[in-house]
């Protein structure tokens, strides 16, 4: 490309750029109707969403015709401008994505003014956009609306630009349903997973406390045969050792051959559910090593509930998380789908 050219680019960049920010600037334009129309003003809302094809109905329920104007072209992009800030060339993008997917046409282009205001003064529906000063100076057969610029304000004088898109915004509306109803089914089936996860996790913590009784059974056997109190203690201890067991008794029914705790610091209730089952307390009869019929004592395991709560929380609170995320990423994704996929033409 040589440089002429690049320079005529980017000069006719800057002058679009300069035109387009004059037009900003400009807001000398009202919006006219059909005396019949029923209506004595629109919402700068309406008036876009009549323009950009999402409601093609007036207040009264008479259909809409919107009208643009051809020339001066400028009157047309001040318009769009200022109403939606978007280039004529957006608007024509917008319009040709629509009419691609056939969901809307647009507004029926006129060539001047004069003809703009001589089918607005006989079509009822018919809504149009003229310079200020030529409302002033034609004949009044039309009734020019007054647009409340303000639409949006609430009553506390702030401007809410979210609870405008959700309002104005089918796009924007339809996705914050759709994450809304995932977070909430999320929600529920997390709360629901958690519990049965808990559960779970206690018997489970359960299970584990029989079979370790099961490793230690014959040497307890011996011990209580004996009536051996160093080798119960031994056992004791050895089974202390688990971070799951709180206590430990081994008695017979004339003596206790060992009694031990677990020394318990205070943990922090940390707990999302402390009114779960926590409580339970494992027993089981001992027999003679030569006798499988005769008990020679009872052995009783306190498990420890604190740190078995400990660690059935981190388990099911981790599901939960899990599926939560899950919901959100199934949700996201139904969202750039109805954004990008289906809806973006109307957005």
């Amino acid at each position: 490309m040589s440089a002429f050219k690049v320079i005529l680019i980017l000069l006719l960049l800057l002058a679009s750029a300069g035109y387009s920010g004059a037009l900003k600037a400009s807001n000398d334009f009202v919006v006219i109707a059909n005396l019949q129309a029923g209506i004595d003003k629109m919402s700068k809302d309406e008036v876009i969403n009549v323009y950009m094809g999402r409601n093609r109905k007036l207040a009264s329920g008479i259909n809409a015709q919107p009208l643009d104007i051809e020339t001066p072209l400028g009157e047309k992009a001040n318009f769009y401008t200022v109403m939606v800030n978007k280039e004529l060339s957006e608007i024509s993008s917008y319009w040709a994505r629509l009419l691609f997917s056939g969901q809307g046409s647009p507004p029926k282009q006129v060539t001047t003014a004069e003809q703009a205001l001589n089918i607005v003064s006989n079509s009822k529906g018919a809504i149009a956009y003229i310079d200020r000063k030529k409302s002033i100076n034609a004949s009044r057969s039309y009734l020019i609306l007054h647009v409340d610029n303000n639409s949006n304000t609430y009553k506390d004088g702030k401007s809410y630009p979210m609870l405008k898109l959700l309002r104005t915004s089918i796009v924007y509306r339809s996705s914050f349903m759709v994450l809304a109803i995932a977070l909430c089914v999320g929600g529920i089936f997390a709360v629901f997973t958690y519990l049965w996860e808990s559960n779970t996790e206690q018997e489970l913590a359960s299970n584990r406390m029989g079979t370790l009784l099961s490793t230690v059974e014959n040497t307890v056997s011996i011990a209580c045969y004996l009536s051996d109190a160093n080798l119960a203690k031994e056992v004791g201890q050895g089974l202390l050792k688990n971070q799951e067991v709180a206590s430990i008794k081994i008695y017979s029914s004339q003596r206790t051959l060992t009694e031990l705790h677990k020394d318990k610091t205070s943990k922090k209730n940390t707990r999302l559910l402390p009114e779960l089952k926590t409580d339970f307390l494992i027993q089981r009869p001992i027999y003679s090593p030569f006798n499988s019929k005769e008990s020679v004592c009872h052995i009783e395991l306190t498990p420890d509930v604190d740190f078995i709560r400990l660690q059935v929380d981190h388990k099911a609170r981790f599901t939960a998380l899990l599926l939560m995320l899950q919901a959100l990423i199934m949700a996201g994704a139904v969202v750039y789908i109805v954004m990008y996929l289906i809806t973006r033409p109307i957005k």
